[in-house]
């Protein structure tokens, strides 16, 4: 398994910034290479967890989405979709429920 960060000290609270995606991801087929999200976060992943895949990172290096190469679409993300991509995100969840 992976870890957490308990507490991010540069924490900006309700701050925009541009998260970039990773090339052949489904976070860069529904959102595209950048997007602009509000995480609002105070922890992150420390160490990625085995099988998971980083597939997009904020302009610190932070991960703030992550995969499963090979599945259909698991993806986890940092932010609340509602507060960046959230329509993109909900087409592409309803594509791989109704392709299941």
């Amino acid at each position: 398994g992976g870890s957490l960060s308990q507490h991010v000290e540069h924490h900006e609270g309700d701050r925009p910034h541009i998260v970039a995606t990773a090339a052949r991801s489904s976070a860069r087929r529904a959102l595209g290479a950048r997007v602009e999200v509000v995480s609002d976060h105070h922890q992150a992943v420390r160490r990625l967890g085995r099988g998971l895949r980083v597939t997009a990172t904020a302009p610190d290096g932070m991960i703030e989405a992550v995969e499963v190469p090979g599945r259909r679409l698991a993806l986890g993300l940092q932010w609340h979709p509602e507060r960046g991509g959230g329509e993109a995100l909900a087409d592409l969840l309803v594509g791989a429920a109704t392709a299941a």
